[in-house]
C-alpha cells in the first residue's frame, strides 16, 4: 500500500493532476492496490463533487465542521463509507474518530470486546468507537493495524508471539485444538 501511495504521489503530485487525468491513467497507477478501476472512478467522482461543492479540490473548508457534520459530508462522497470517512477524519483532520478496519475488527472480536458476525455495519462501527476513550483512539487504531498485520493474522495468528494473548479467545481455541 505504501509503495502504491508513493507512486501515486509521484505521478500525481497535486489533486488538480488527478482531476485532469483520465480514469484509466489513475487506475494504472493504483493497479497494485486492488480494485483499481473502481477506486479510480470513485476518485474522479469525489474530486468532481468536492470541486462542485466548494469550488476547490481541497477539504480544508470543512475544518470548522463539527464531527457529525464532517462525517455526514464525507459519507456523501462516492465510494466513501463509514470506515473511510472516519479514517479521513482521524488522519486528515486530527479528529478523535475510531475507524474499524478488518485488523481492528478481528482483534477486538478475538479479545471479546464485541460479539458480532458482521464486519463493518454502522452499528458495530459506532459501538466500537463509543467504547474507546477519545484520547486512546488514534494510538489504539494504529497499533491494532500493526498488530493485525504482523502477529494477529486472520488465518494463522502467531499467538505465541502475541503480547496480549492472555486476553484472547483465539488463543484458547488454539490451545484446545
Amino acid at each position: 500500500m505504501q509503495r502504491t501511495y508513493l507512486k501515486f504521489k509521484k505521478v500525481f503530485p497535486f489533486w488538480k493532476n488527478v482531476y485532469k487525468a483520465r480514469v484509466n491513467k489513475i487506475a494504472q497507477v493504483l493497479k497494485n492496490a486492488g480494485l483499481s478501476n473502481q477506486k479510480a472512478k470513485n476518485l474522479k467522482l469525489v474530486l468532481r463533487k468536492i470541486k462542485d461543492d466548494w469550488d476547490t479540490l481541497s477539504l480544508s473548508k470543512l475544518k470548522d465542521f463539527n464531527d457529525k457534520e464532517l462525517e455526514n459530508y464525507l459519507l456523501t462522497l462516492p465510494g466513501i463509507g463509514l470506515k473511510s470517512a472516519r479514517c479521513i477524519m482521524m488522519y486528515s483532520f486530527g479528529r478523535k474518530a475510531f475507524p474499524v478496519d478488518s485488523h481492528c475488527f478481528r482483534i477486538i472480536k478475538r479479545l471479546g470486546w464485541i460479539i458480532s458476525k458482521s464486519k463493518y455495519t454502522e452499528k458495530v462501527q459506532d459501538s466500537v468507537q463509543k467504547m474507546i476513550p477519545k484520547e486512546l483512539r488514534y494510538r489504539l487504531h494504529v497499533n491494532l493495524i500493526q498488530h493485525g498485520r504482523k502477529v494477529c493474522l486472520p488465518y494463522i495468528p502467531h499467538c505465541k508471539e502475541c503480547c496480549i494473548n492472555v486476553n484472547c479467545n483465539q488463543r484458547l481455541t488454539h490451545l484446545i485444538a
